[in-house]
């Protein structure tokens, strides 16, 4: 249909599948609720910052969004969210994560409680100081947190210690002899300090 033919101009449709509506926060949107909207990155452009892919894994719930300061026109906000268990393994601390569709920098994360730092900017810019507490949001993982959560899971466990096939022998020698001195693996700052030692030998690197 011709621009100028548009009974309603400004405005655009989209069809939602069953996986969509199952999958995101769409459901419980009513007339008049704010919604974020972005355009795509186009092909061939450079690209920076968090590695998302503009889709929806799950839902989580908003805790809070508190202001830092009394000026409510220039304060920083402190959101929560609560994940579910399912997102857990894939957000770590100072890691990315997408909030209804806003890329957004873990501050805090305990247990399946995370606090992101919400700047003036994007408080004022987005749906985010229209949504009520307890409200459902839509979440995305950063895409290498999940192909490493994927890679630590397919890993297979040792069955046994190499220490319980020795005989009572071969360990008493073991013990009497001086310990080799390793060098500790060395870590680069090109991880953006997500990649560290704890985090590789938590996930049996």
């Amino acid at each position: 249909m011709h621009e100028s033919e548009d009974p309603h101009p400004g405005r655009f449709a989209a069809d939602l599948a069953t996986e969509t509506l199952a999958r995101t926060s769409l459901a419980s949107l009513a007339p008049g609720a704010l919604v974020n909207l972005e355009l795509p990155t186009p092909s061939g452009a450079p690209m920076g910052g968090h590695v998302v892919q503009g889709h929806v894994d799950t839902t989580g719930t908003l805790l809070g969004l508190r202001p830092l300061t009394n000026d409510l026109d220039h304060t920083d906000w402190r959101m929560t969210i609560e994940l579910p268990e399912s997102m857990v393994s894939n957000v770590i601390p100072q890691g990315s994560i997408t909030i209804d569709g806003i890329s957004l920098t873990v501050a805090r994360m305990e247990g399946r409680q995370i606090e992101i730092a919400i700047i003036p900017h994007t408080y004022k810019s987005t749906n985010l100081r229209s949504l009520p507490r307890g409200a459902k949001v839509n979440l995305e993982a950063d895409a290498l947190s999940r192909y490493a959560a994927k890679l630590a899971s397919s890993k297979p466990a040792s069955t046994s210690s190499p220490i319980a096939q020795l005989t009572p022998a071969e360990i008493a020698q073991v013990s009497e002899e001086p310990l080799a001195m390793t060098t500790p693996p060395v870590l680069t700052e090109a991880n953006d300090g997500w990649l560290t030692t704890a985090f590789l030998l938590e996930r049996g690197y």
